[in-house]
């Protein structure tokens, strides 16, 4: 029987007043990944996002039971803006690249071109992971979407626009 290793990090690392949200997980072929949305404490998201983070976990010292090393990328922006819900782009097949790509879009914009590609370049065990991001423009725009009235009347807050990947 397999042993089971348990972690506990810390939500708030930066040691200010917000607190970790909407977790996202993914795997690279050496890492563990998961992203979060940092909120404002006693905030509703829409008024109290700060920023989002991505921590990068090295799987081997996990799975060996060790403590846990990472790389924690948070200053995501574009033009001095944060960027909101970094959605990893999962590998298919066997995992066999330890560079890692996420998706993110401008959530709240009633009219949009743009997406964010950000990119980790290496594991965490090589020393050489880098975290960037590219700007690309699409062809079609892309927007909020509006809430969706229900069958009393009250209308469904669908929130945001972001990213889903399979």
């Amino acid at each position: 029987m397999l042993a089971w290793n348990f972690y506990i990090f810390n939500g708030n690392p930066n040691k200010d007043t917000t607190w970790s949200d909407y977790p996202i997980i993914s795997l690279s072929k050496s890492d563990f990944f998961i992203t979060f949305n940092h909120v404002k404490d006693n905030t509703p998201w829409q008024q109290g996002f700060r920023y989002s983070a991505i921590w990068q976990f090295d799987k081997k010292r996990g799975f060996n039971g060790d403590s846990i090393k990472y790389n924690y990328w948070n200053n995501i922006k574009h033009q001095g803006k944060s960027i909101w819900s970094v959605c990893a782009v999962m590998q298919s097949g066997l995992l066999q690249s330890d560079e890692m790509q996420f998706l993110s879009v401008r959530p709240s914009d009633l009219n949009n071109d743009t997406v964010f590609l950000h990119n980790i370049s290496n594991s965490y065990q090589s020393g050489a992971a880098s975290f960037s991001t590219k700007v690309l423009k699409t062809n079609l725009s892309y927007g909020l979407s509006p809430n969706a009235i229900q069958a009393d009347k009250q209308q469904l807050a669908t929130n945001d626009a972001r990213f889903y990947t399979q």
